[in-house]
Formats: structure tokens, sequence, C-alpha cells
């Protein structure tokens, strides 16, 4: 069987269903993260993403710039609040970016094709 029908991924994201409200925001960037480098669609994915953009105030650079490159890998133009949410709260902390994380918040926006002059 593939991946995604594999027992101990079955598991693994019954894991994080059961956790997403105890996790922090690294491990909510980590997980959108991981199912966008996977590219698997699922409702774990969906819920994470809720979860997610409810405490985005929380989230470091580094989580914002993950949430960013995960919903542009996985080409989630759906919630266009989220990536919104996520430009506003990156702009004013735009000087804390590290290199990368400033990379990959330029090459989600280029590639969700926002327009965003400040970003």
């Amino acid at each position: 069987p593939g991946l995604f029908e594999d027992p101990r991924y079955r598991v693994a994201l019954g894991h994080v269903s059961r956790n997403l409200p105890s996790f922090h925001s690294r491990h909510l960037s980590g997980t959108l993260w991981s199912l966008a480098t996977l590219q698997h669609h699922c409702p774990e994915l969906d819920e994470a993403l809720r979860v997610s953009h409810e405490r985005l105030h929380e989230f470091t650079c580094i989580d914002l710039a993950l949430t960013a490159w995960s919903v542009a890998t996985l080409r989630i133009e759906q919630p266009t609040t989220l990536y919104d949410d996520i430009s506003k709260l990156s702009i004013p902390r735009i000087a804390e970016f590290q290199p990368q994380a400033l990379a990959n918040i330029c090459w989600a926006t280029a590639t969700l094709r926002q327009e965003n002059d400040a970003l």
C-alpha cells in the first residue's frame, strides 16, 4: 500500500487530529509543512488550516513563512483571508525574518499571484 494507506501514517494523522488544539505554533506550521510536502489534501489538513488561522497571532516569523509556503505549495487559493492575515502580520515584522523565511514568504506571494507591494 501507499503511504496514505499505511496504518502507521493513519495513526500519525489520528495523533494530529486529537492534539491540534494543544499544538504550539511550531507544531501547527510543521504539520502544514509536512502535509504540503506530501501533497496530501485530507480532513486533517483542513482542520490544521482552520486552527492555524485562528491562532495566527501566536505565530513566529518562521511559522508565518512556513504556513505561507504550505498554502502556496498546496495551491490553496480559497482561504485567501489566511494569506491576507499572514501578510498583515508579517509586514510589520519583516525585519525580523531570517533570509530563508523571507524567501519562503516571497515565493508564496508570487506563487499565489497575490498583489502585495509591501511584501
